[in-house]
């Protein structure tokens, strides 16, 4: 992720999650729009160094889905994608049946750390609009929707 956006965007990005992200049903739940992170140093810093640990807020950048809990590194590709316009793409993930559960990250520019959880089991199909005007492009708004 291009951190230079999480410092000179933020407030732009986090105003879009609010914007395209209104009330919706239970199985399309909402990304907070930013996040607060602790970075720090794992182990000791080398000899002649000094570490400083920083606390930051980082705004909410894309959507990620997932065959089953993140930490199982099953990351989902899209099923397909479509260029709406010269600034916008939707990409579409098809989620079919399985005893596996689908789940949702919320992802933040600038840092690792996602949030996640898991998919309603009805839903079969997540779609995620996707601003081209940033690099990477930032997701404006997703939903999924599921079988009857």
């Amino acid at each position: 992720m291009n951190p230079v956006r999480a410092f000179i965007f933020p407030s732009m990005l986090a105003a879009t999650a609010f914007i395209c992200f209104p009330a919706m049903a239970d199985e399309n739940p909402v990304c907070p729009a930013k996040i607060s992170v602790a970075q720090n140093l794992d182990g000791q810093a080398p000899e002649g160094w000094t570490r400083y640990d920083a606390k930051d807020e980082y705004p909410f950048s894309g959507v990620s889905f997932w065959s089953g809990t993140p930490d199982q590194k099953a990351q989902l590709a899209p099923s397909q994608q479509k260029r709406n316009r010269a600034a916008s793409t939707t990409a579409t993930w098809i989620l079919p049946k399985s005893e596996t559960a689908y789940w949702v990250g919320c992802e933040y520019s600038g840092t690792s750390v996602i949030l996640a959880k898991p998919l309603e089991k009805n839903i079969d199909r997540c779609s995620v609009e996707y601003d081209n005007r940033f690099s990477p492009p930032v997701a404006k708004s997703w939903r999924c929707v599921g079988r009857p």
